[in-house]
C-alpha cells in the first residue's frame, strides 16, 4: 500500500500538467489490473456479505468459468465452495469479519462441473481511509497434487512396513 501511495507521489511530482498525472494514474490502475489478473493463484475481492465482487482469470480457468459476470455478485460460499467445506468455509467467513484475516486454511472448492479442487486459503482486509471494511482479498492455493501425493506416499510406508512386518517373521 504504501508502494502504491509513493508511485501516486512520484507521478504527481514529475508531471507536468493534470492530464499527464491522470495518464500516468490510469496506466498505473492498469498495471496492477493487470498484475492481479495474472497472479499464478486463484484470487477473489468478497464483499463484507460475502458476494463475490471481483476475480483473476485463473480463478476462472480453474472452475470452469467463461467470464467474471458469471461469479460477480454471487455468494462465495455456495458458489465457489464444496459442500464437504461449507460449514468450515462459513465459519472461517465469520472469523475473517472479527478479525480481519485468515491464513493457510485448507478447504475444497468446487468447479461449475463439480470436480473438487483442495486449497490453502488466504484471507486480508481492504480498509477504506476512515478504516470501515472495503472487501476482503482473499487467495487460494491448489493443493490438490500435494495432498494426493502426500496420501501415495502415506500408503506406500504402510505397504512398506507390512512387508517388513511378514519378511521378519
Amino acid at each position: 500500500m504504501f508502494l502504491l501511495v509513493e508511485i501516486l507521489f512520484k507521478i504527481m511530482i514529475k508531471s507536468n500538467t493534470k492530464k499527464e498525472s491522470v495518464t500516468e494514474l490510469k496506466n498505473l490502475i492498469k498495471l496492477q489490473e493487470t498484475v492481479i489478473d495474472n497472479i499464478p493463484v486463484l484470487q477473489y475481492c468478497i464483499s463484507p456479505d460475502g458476494i463475490i465482487l471481483g476475480c483473476n482469470k485463473l480463478v476462472l480457468k480453474t472452475l470452469g468459468y467463461k467470464n467474471k459476470n458469471e461469479l460477480i455478485g454471487k455468494s462465495l460460499l455456495t458458489t465457489i465452495y464444496a459442500p464437504s467445506s461449507f460449514k468450515k468455509a462459513k465459519t472461517l467467513f465469520l472469523k475473517w469479519k472479527e478479525t480481519g484475516n485468515i491464513q493457510n486454511e485448507e478447504l475444497q472448492i468446487k468447479t461449475k462441473n463439480g470436480k473438487l479442487i483442495d486449497v490453502l486459503l488466504n484471507v486480508n482486509t481492504l480498509y477504506d481511509n476512515n478504516g470501515k471494511v472495503l472487501s476482503s482479498i482473499s487467495t487460494q492455493l491448489d493443493i490438490t497434487k500435494r495432498k494426493k501425493a502426500g496420501k501415495t506416499s502415506k500408503a506406500m510406508e504402510g505397504d512398506k512396513l507390512l512387508f517388513d512386518s511378514k519378511r521378519s517373521r
